[in-house]
């Protein structure tokens, strides 16, 4: 069924042949629908005369076009969209409350995670502390009216399993898998220093953090920069901290960038103590994660 190789693409042990051959089937179906789909299917690739694959996010894209879900899954887009990017930052945090980072296959009921639509778009707060958090109490009707697209009342093929992992969950909405949001921190004094600053200052060192995502790290020196991933001039972390995992696209934070953060972050901006790479990091991680660095990090000079 389109479900089962829904899922079976965001489990940890990738693409099972059976799932494969499922979402080649629902695919072909799909281009022969309209132009858009086939075209991906046709095209070629410059100088070589492969034919370009389609991405995983377009084979889950059609196989919610073709499912009777796909309402659904369209209202959710729907809301989501509305609400902004900063609602991917929501979105992020509490889906990681209901899913191990180490085992993000676990399926969450559909009204949990309805429920954690509601909260990150803002339709209804979030539980106070010492509450059940993300619970089925007290919910926004939004919830129970989009659990009715359900194949009517939630049964059929959703309904059967009962839920899907956040992972799956988001890609079907979205089109989007999740993206590890890593804090890499190097210790930029030598031998020598770190020694001298252990015993006259009680320091270990000088540090320096730059923020992970998307396979490029970004970082904060004066003026805002990024490469890709392992080609920073500082040379491999000495460690590196999981902040989470992030809904939003690389457009989307480039965006962000420019029209939040490159305004405050400037060359004249910068304070080795009130505002430094470690600032910028917290700023960026609060942007895709909705969470602060580690304290110990954020408040070293």
């Amino acid at each position: 069924s389109w479900h089962a190789a829904l899922e079976g693409c965001c489990g940890p042990g990738g693409e099972s042949p059976a799932d494969t051959h499922a979402i080649r089937e629902a695919l072909e179906k799909l281009a022969a629908r309209g132009e858009k789909f086939a075209a991906l299917h046709s095209k070629k690739k410059e100088h070589t005369g492969h034919c370009r694959q389609p991405l995983l996010s377009t084979w889950i894209q059609g196989l919610v076009h073709l499912s009777p879900e796909r309402p659904f899954f369209e209202a959710v887009e729907t809301v989501l969209r509305g609400a902004g990017p900063s609602a991917m930052a929501r979105l992020s945090e509490h889906l990681d409350q209901l899913a191990d980072l180490e085992t993000p296959s676990v399926r969450a009921p559909y009204r949990t995670l309805l429920t954690a639509v509601a909260v990150a778009a803002g339709l209804q707060q979030e539980e106070s502390p010492g509450g059940e958090g993300l619970s089925s109490q007290s919910v926004h009707p939004w919830v129970d009216e989009t659990l009715q697209l359900l194949s009517g009342t939630g049964a059929g093929a959703c309904g059967h399993s009962k839920g899907l992992s956040c992972d799956a969950f988001v890609l079907a909405v979205l089109g989007r898998r999740p993206q590890d949001v890593r804090l890499s921190c190097y210790n930029l004094s030598s031998r020598a220093e770190r020694l001298a600053g252990k015993l006259f200052l009680g320091m270990d060192g000088v540090w320096h953090s730059g923020l992970t995502v998307h396979g490029y790290e970004y970082w904060y020196g004066g003026n805002v920069w990024h490469c890709r991933s392992g080609r920073t001039p500082f040379g491999t972390p000495d460690f590196t901290v999981l902040l989470g995992r992030t809904y939003w696209s690389r457009p989307e934070l480039l965006a962000a960038l420019r029209s939040e953060l490159l305004p405050r972050f400037t060359v004249d901006g910068y304070d080795v103590l009130k505002q430094n790479c470690n600032d910028f990091c917290d700023a960026v991680s609060m942007l895709l994660v909705g969470r602060h660095i580690p304290s110990d990090i954020r408040y070293q000079a």
